[in-house]
């Protein structure tokens, strides 16, 4: 799998993965990590510091969502982190 990075704001980024279908319950852990629970299955990390995004849970489910996650990244047109400078 190649390295996941999303560099635009937290807001952007909630954006993003709504417009992509993908919803879950947020929370804070540490080190500026935010996570999305969706469902019992898989988590999506995002480092708030560093753009890092990776994905965690069980095999099948996290093989499926990382997969998900590289295709929509390759068809971003527009940067999620203007998004916020418009308002």
């Amino acid at each position: 799998m190649t390295t996941l990075t999303f560099d635009g704001t937290e807001k952007c980024l909630k954006d993003w993965l709504e417009d992509e279908g993908i919803f879950g319950i947020w929370s804070d852990q540490p080190n500026g990590v935010k996570m999305l629970r969706c469902g019992k299955q898989v988590q999506i990390h995002w480092s708030s510091t560093k753009g890092s995004l990776w994905v965690s849970g069980k095999a099948d489910a996290k093989r499926k969502m990382e997969k998900r996650l590289e295709s929509a990244l390759a068809e971003v047109d527009v940067d999620y982190a203007d998004f916020d400078l418009v308002e």
